[in-house]
């Protein structure tokens, strides 16, 4: 096990480097050398999307009010929400990517190329490392809810004062995991 880092500014709750290694379909493995992102530089990409409103279906008097009910099952509606998804990862990834230069005078230009020259086997796995990497899941969740309950609640049982798994980013790079630079 790693030695756990003792946190002493922000820096060492900022964005960490992480060597990704995707197999690739030819059988070779490529690193590829990301950055986190920090929570301004993902809200950035997310105010810059422009916001998606559902069409309306119908609008109704209930109770008196006039109420708008939008159409959350238009097929228009929810391809412009897969994309602007689609649109959201890439503009993530590009930002993350530390030794790669992405061709464009623009954001979208370099989104564009991004998305028209990267194979969907790297998007797809490029996607999920980028998603393991800026967030957290349900079992790191409750790890993290369990370490600030007090001993003997719920949910706290052999947890109080447990080390956090220093080894989740840690794993072979043959397996096509993450692997921490040591940053």
């Amino acid at each position: 096990m790693e030695p756990i880092l003792e946190a002493t500014s922000l820096d060492d709750l900022g964005a960490v480097p992480v060597t990704v290694i995707i197999p690739r379909p030819d059988g070779r493995h490529v690193a590829v050398h990301l950055n986190a992102l920090t929570d301004e530089e993902t809200w950035q990409v997310r105010i810059g999307l422009k916001r998606i409103s559902p069409p309306v279906k119908d609008i109704q008097r209930i109770n008196g009010k006039v109420t708008t009910l939008y159409d959350y099952d238009s097929p228009d509606y929810r391809r412009s929400v897969e994309s602007q998804n689609r649109d959201f990862a890439a503009r993530c990834i590009i930002r993350m990517l530390t030794g790669i230069s992405v061709p464009g005078e623009t954001e979208d230009e370099q989104v564009k190329n991004f998305q028209s020259r990267v194979g969907s086997y790297a998007f797809s796995f490029l996607l999920r490392e980028a998603n393991r990497i800026n967030n957290i899941d349900e079992e790191q969740a409750e790890r993290l809810a369990d370490s600030f309950r007090a001993k003997g609640t719920p949910n706290s049982a052999d947890t109080a004062g447990a080390q956090p798994d220093a080894g989740a980013l840690v794993v072979t790079p043959e397996n096509g995991k993450a692997i921490s630079d040591g940053g």
